[in-house]
């Protein structure tokens, strides 16, 4: 580990963050599109509500409604707002 100046920071290149392949989909909704998340899709521990919930709270502008299919094979999700 050594420090770096300016020049050298902007000179190196990195990798951009990934999210999920849900995460990118969710987030790129616009007001009024619709979008289905098969249980398949979600490979995270925590509930796909609790982790769609989490999100709204973090960003204030994103309003999502979001249900959990009957048959449990997902959830479906509208951008509300």
């Amino acid at each position: 580990m050594r420090p770096l100046t300016e020049e050298e920071y902007q000179n190196l290149e990195s990798v951009p963050r990934k999210g999920s392949a849900v995460y990118e989909a969710i987030m790129a909704l616009k007001v009024g599109e619709c979008y289905l998340v098969e249980k398949e899709d979600w490979t995270q521990q925590n509930s796909f509500t609790t982790w769609l919930k989490r999100h709204m709270r973090q960003n204030p502008a994103l309003k999502f409604e979001s249900k959990r299919l009957k048959d449990g094979g997902g959830w479906k999700v509208k951008r509300v707002g």
